[in-house]
């Protein structure tokens, strides 16, 4: 083989690996730029779940506080009860005693 053909091989072999890396870099560009539009997708998706879960738990929040509020403001129209139970009951004993007495006085 004269070197003027092996040259021309050794060129077209490097015109060919020439092309293959730049479809080989096309290809990954490409897939990167799937990958990008991918994972955006998914970025989106994530952001209407959260979104979502977001006004649920804010309107969860609103209920609760709407019924605190009510609570808070049925306390407020109740009496308040400053005795404990066990003094209640025996203050309505000591009472009951005081009237059977004074009903036996007389």
């Amino acid at each position: 083989m004269s070197s003027e053909k092996f040259l021309e091989q050794i060129q077209r072999a490097e015109a060919e690996a020439d092309d293959i890396l730049a479809a080989a870099e096309a290809k990954a560009i490409d897939i990167q730029n799937n990958a990008v539009k991918r994972a955006g997708a998914i970025i989106d998706d994530a952001r209407l779940l959260a979104d979502e879960e977001r006004q649920k738990n804010l309107a969860q929040a609103e209920a609760r506080y709407r019924e605190m509020m009510q609570e808070l403001e049925q306390d407020r129209k109740a009496p308040p009860s400053y005795l404990s139970p066990d003094v209640k009951d025996k203050a309505v004993s000591a009472l009951a005693e005081r009237v059977v007495s004074l009903f036996g006085n007389n």
